[in-house]
């Protein structure tokens, strides 16, 4: 996203004007879309920001169609236990909870934490032995 654009979507949400902000982030989405392609992690970022828009405005419903979509395309590109996606599966377990969808919400959530409780065992893990390594070779 554009710089500008995106100090002028700040500035909407700052003052509460979250139909300007949607507005422009619709057009720099498809702008997006057309310049980077739909699965762009760029794009998904924009795709994931109009979600949060549309739940600031209780727009829960296309908030929910958009974060189904960006949670699928995440999981597809980056795998189940990137990062990204497991912010798009708590973002996705919020809106279930605003819609009434207690059960989706909850096994989301779990699902969720389970998979960072995995991502973050594997980097500790990771970094542990790096570590090691960086010590010994310097002995």
């Amino acid at each position: 996203m554009a710089d500008a654009e995106q100090l002028q979507i700040h500035h909407f949400q700052s003052l509460g004007k979250w139909a300007d902000a949607k507005q422009l982030q619709i057009q720099v989405l498809d702008m997006m879309e057309r310049t980077l392609g739909k699965e762009h992690p760029n794009t998904l970022s924009s795709m994931n920001c109009l979600a949060i828009t549309f739940s600031d405005l209780g727009k829960w419903t296309d908030a929910e169609q958009l974060q189904i979509q960006v949670l699928d395309m995440r999981e597809r590109i980056f795998g189940k236990e990137h990062p990204d996606t497991l912010s798009s599966m708590g973002d996705l377990a919020t809106t279930f909870s605003h819609l009434g969808k207690w059960t989706d919400a909850e096994q989301l959530q779990i699902q969720m934490w389970e998979m960072r409780e995995r991502f973050l065992e594997r980097a500790s893990q990771h970094t542990l032995k790096h570590s090691y390594l960086a010590t010994l070779s310097q002995t």
